[in-house]
Protein backbone atom coordinates (compact mmCIF):
# COMPACT_ATOMS: atom_id res chain seq x y z
CA UNK A 1 0.00 0.00 0.00
CA UNK A 2 2.77 2.36 0.77
CA UNK A 3 4.16 1.94 -2.25
CA UNK A 4 1.26 2.74 -4.07
CA UNK A 5 0.54 6.11 -2.30
CA UNK A 6 4.70 7.12 -3.56
CA UNK A 7 3.09 5.97 -7.10
CA UNK A 8 0.80 8.54 -6.53
CA UNK A 9 3.05 11.22 -5.41
CA UNK A 10 4.86 10.74 -8.47
CA UNK A 11 1.83 10.58 -11.44
CA UNK A 12 0.47 13.72 -9.34
CA UNK A 13 3.35 15.77 -10.48
CA UNK A 14 2.37 14.98 -14.45
CA UNK A 15 -1.90 14.09 -14.00
CA UNK A 16 -3.05 15.39 -10.80
CA UNK A 17 -6.51 14.82 -11.69
CA UNK A 18 -6.09 11.86 -13.12
CA UNK A 19 -3.71 10.82 -9.86
CA UNK A 20 -6.38 11.59 -7.61
CA UNK A 21 -8.98 9.57 -9.36
CA UNK A 22 -6.80 6.79 -9.11
CA UNK A 23 -6.11 7.01 -6.04
CA UNK A 24 -9.64 7.04 -5.25
CA UNK A 25 -10.49 4.09 -7.36
CA UNK A 26 -7.33 2.46 -5.54
CA UNK A 27 -8.51 2.94 -1.56
CA UNK A 28 -12.20 1.33 -2.65
CA UNK A 29 -10.86 -1.26 -4.87
CA UNK A 30 -8.40 -2.03 -1.70
CA UNK A 31 -11.69 -2.20 0.70
CA UNK A 32 -13.58 -4.80 -1.63
CA UNK A 33 -10.52 -6.74 -1.73
CA UNK A 34 -10.33 -6.81 2.02
CA UNK A 35 -14.03 -7.55 2.08
CA UNK A 36 -13.15 -10.55 -0.19
CA UNK A 37 -10.62 -11.78 1.09
CA UNK A 38 -12.89 -11.51 4.79
CA UNK A 39 -15.36 -13.39 3.42
CA UNK A 40 -12.96 -16.48 1.78
CA UNK A 41 -11.42 -16.52 5.26
CA UNK A 42 -15.28 -16.99 6.61
CA UNK A 43 -16.29 -19.85 4.22
CA UNK A 44 -13.19 -21.48 5.29
CA UNK A 45 -13.74 -21.12 8.80
CA UNK A 46 -17.76 -21.87 8.76
CA UNK A 47 -17.17 -24.70 5.88
CA UNK A 48 -19.08 -22.83 3.52
CA UNK A 49 -18.82 -23.30 0.10
CA UNK A 50 -19.00 -21.09 -3.63
CA UNK A 51 -22.46 -21.41 -3.76
CA UNK A 52 -24.00 -21.53 0.12
CA UNK A 53 -21.79 -18.76 0.86
CA UNK A 54 -22.77 -16.54 -2.12
CA UNK A 55 -26.30 -17.40 -1.21
CA UNK A 56 -26.27 -15.89 2.17
CA UNK A 57 -25.76 -12.53 0.71
CA UNK A 58 -29.17 -12.54 -0.85
CA UNK A 59 -30.67 -11.55 2.55
CA UNK A 60 -28.75 -8.39 2.12
CA UNK A 61 -29.14 -6.95 -1.01
CA UNK A 62 -28.51 -3.68 -0.48
CA UNK A 63 -25.21 -4.56 2.02
CA UNK A 64 -23.47 -6.76 0.13
CA UNK A 65 -23.65 -4.57 -3.04
CA UNK A 66 -21.82 -1.69 -1.39
CA UNK A 67 -19.26 -4.06 0.52
CA UNK A 68 -18.98 -6.75 -1.95
CA UNK A 69 -20.19 -6.28 -5.39
CA UNK A 70 -19.51 -2.47 -6.02
CA UNK A 71 -16.01 -2.58 -4.70
CA UNK A 72 -14.65 -5.52 -5.17
CA UNK A 73 -14.34 -5.14 -9.34
CA UNK A 74 -12.36 -1.60 -8.59
CA UNK A 75 -8.86 -2.91 -7.50
CA UNK A 76 -8.64 -4.86 -10.81
CA UNK A 77 -9.77 -1.38 -12.45
CA UNK A 78 -7.39 0.66 -10.43
CA UNK A 79 -4.71 -1.30 -11.28
CA UNK A 80 -5.40 -1.10 -15.04
CA UNK A 81 -5.37 2.76 -14.79
CA UNK A 82 -2.30 2.76 -12.93
CA UNK A 83 -0.62 0.79 -15.67
CA UNK A 84 -1.90 2.82 -18.25
CA UNK A 85 -1.64 5.95 -16.06
CA UNK A 86 2.50 4.41 -15.82
CA UNK A 87 2.42 4.04 -19.68
CA UNK A 88 0.87 7.28 -20.62
CA UNK A 89 3.34 9.11 -18.20
CA UNK A 90 6.61 6.86 -19.19
CA UNK A 91 7.45 6.83 -15.22
CA UNK A 92 8.28 3.31 -15.76
CA UNK A 93 9.91 1.45 -18.57
CA UNK A 94 6.67 0.04 -21.03
CA UNK A 95 6.89 -3.34 -19.87
CA UNK A 96 6.16 -2.65 -16.29
CA UNK A 97 3.14 -0.90 -17.37
CA UNK A 98 1.68 -3.54 -19.77
CA UNK A 99 2.35 -6.37 -17.60
CA UNK A 100 0.62 -4.30 -14.90
CA UNK A 101 -2.54 -4.51 -16.83
CA UNK A 102 -2.19 -7.58 -18.50
CA UNK A 103 -2.49 -8.80 -14.55
CA UNK A 104 -5.18 -5.89 -13.71
CA UNK A 105 -7.14 -8.18 -16.56
CA UNK A 106 -6.26 -11.44 -15.54
CA UNK A 107 -6.90 -10.82 -12.12
CA UNK A 108 -10.88 -11.20 -12.38
CA UNK A 109 -10.03 -14.80 -14.20
CA UNK A 110 -7.86 -16.20 -11.20
CA UNK A 111 -9.93 -14.94 -8.42
CA UNK A 112 -13.38 -15.19 -9.48
CA UNK A 113 -13.25 -17.71 -11.86
CA UNK A 114 -10.41 -19.38 -9.06
CA UNK A 115 -8.46 -20.75 -11.35
CA UNK A 116 -5.29 -21.14 -9.73
CA UNK A 117 -2.82 -20.93 -12.84
CA UNK A 118 -3.99 -17.75 -13.58
CA UNK A 119 -4.01 -16.44 -9.99
CA UNK A 120 0.09 -17.51 -9.95
CA UNK A 121 0.82 -15.83 -13.25
CA UNK A 122 -1.19 -12.97 -12.38
CA UNK A 123 1.10 -12.70 -8.76
CA UNK A 124 4.25 -13.18 -10.70
CA UNK A 125 3.23 -10.62 -13.16
CA UNK A 126 2.62 -8.05 -10.03
CA UNK A 127 5.66 -9.23 -8.00
CA UNK A 128 7.98 -8.50 -11.10
CA UNK A 129 6.35 -4.99 -12.07
CA UNK A 130 6.27 -4.12 -8.44
CA UNK A 131 9.90 -5.03 -8.09
CA UNK A 132 11.15 -3.33 -10.90
CA UNK A 133 8.76 -0.24 -9.50
CA UNK A 134 10.88 -0.27 -6.27
CA UNK A 135 14.03 -0.70 -7.57
CA UNK A 136 13.45 2.29 -10.00
CA UNK A 137 12.40 4.38 -7.06
CA UNK A 138 15.12 3.07 -4.40
CA UNK A 139 17.46 4.51 -7.13
CA UNK A 140 15.79 7.64 -7.91
CA UNK A 141 18.06 10.45 -6.07
CA UNK A 142 16.25 12.27 -3.37
CA UNK A 143 15.30 16.09 -3.85
CA UNK A 144 18.11 18.02 -3.74
CA UNK A 145 20.85 14.99 -3.37
CA UNK A 146 23.56 15.75 -6.45
CA UNK A 147 21.04 18.47 -8.68
CA UNK A 148 18.28 15.10 -9.09
CA UNK A 149 14.55 15.15 -8.55
CA UNK A 150 12.71 12.63 -7.07
CA UNK A 151 9.89 11.62 -9.70
CA UNK A 152 11.83 11.71 -13.18
CA UNK A 153 11.13 9.46 -16.05
CA UNK A 154 12.09 6.22 -16.53
CA UNK A 155 13.33 5.98 -20.24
Amino acid sequence: MYGLFVEYERLREYLPVAAGLWLLLLLIGMFGSIAFGLQGFFEGVFGLHDRVALDGFAEYPPQSLVVLWLPGPVFPLSLLVFGGLLLWTRLSPWWVALSICAAAVAFPLGRVLRLEWVAYVVDVLVIVSFAQLAWHAWRRPAVGASGGERGEAVG
